[in-house]
C-alpha cells in the first residue's frame, strides 16, 4: 500500500488553535501527482493507504480519478482531486478538499485564509500557485463547512 497522502490532514485534534500552522499541503506528494499521467495517477489512487476506520470512495470523472476519504466516527473528510486535460500530460491544477462537521472549523476570515495560502506557498515553493476558498456543504443529515487548497503550476 502507498502511504496515506498528506496533503490536507487537518483533522486532528486541537484544531482551532492548530489550522494556520499545520501543513495543509506536502511538496513531496504535489510534486508526485503533478508528475503523474491520468492513468498513472489512478492506479496510485487505488493504492493511497488511509486511517483505519477511515471510508474510502473512489469517484472516476472523464478529468481523473478522484479520492475522498471519510472518518464516520468524527466526521471529518478529505479529497483529492488532479484535473488533466488529456490522458498523456501532467494535471492542471490539483484541488484538495478537507471537510469539516459544522461548528469544528474556526472562524474563516481573511486572515485565516491568507495565512492558509501563505503556509501552503512557504512548503510548495515558487513553481506552483495556491488559492483557498471556503464554503459550507449541506448533505441531507449535516451541513460541513470545507476549505479547497486549488494548487496549479506558476507561470514562468
Amino acid at each position: 500500500m502507498t502511504r496515506f497522502l498528506g496533503l490536507a490532514i487537518l483533522v486532528a485534534g486541537g484544531l482551532a488553535s492548530a489550522v494556520p500552522q499545520e501543513r495543509i499541503v506536502s511538496k513531496e506528494d504535489t510534486d508526485l501527482i503533478f508528475g503523474l499521467t491520468k492513468s498513472q495517477w489512478a492506479t496510485y489512487a487505488r493504492q493511497i493507504a488511509h486511517p483505519e476506520g477511515w471510508q474510502v470512495r473512489l469517484n472516476p470523472l472523464d478529468t481523473g480519478l478522484g479520492v475522498m476519504a471519510y472518518d464516520p466516527k468524527t466526521g471529518f473528510g478529505l479529497s483529492i482531486q488532479p484535473l488533466y486535460a488529456n490522458d498523456d500530460e501532467p494535471p492542471m491544477m490539483l484541488t484538495v478538499g478537507s471537510y469539516y462537521p459544522e461548528g469544528t472549523f474556526p472562524e474563516f476570515t481573511e486572515s485565516l485564509k491568507q495565512q492558509m495560502a501563505q503556509g501552503a506557498r512557504d512548503d510548495l515553493g515558487v513553481h506552483y500557485e495556491v488559492a483557498v476558498t471556503f464554503r459550507r456543504m449541506t448533505l441531507s443529515d449535516r451541513t460541513l463547512e470545507v476549505v479547497e487548497i486549488t494548487i496549479t503550476r506558476a507561470s514562468d
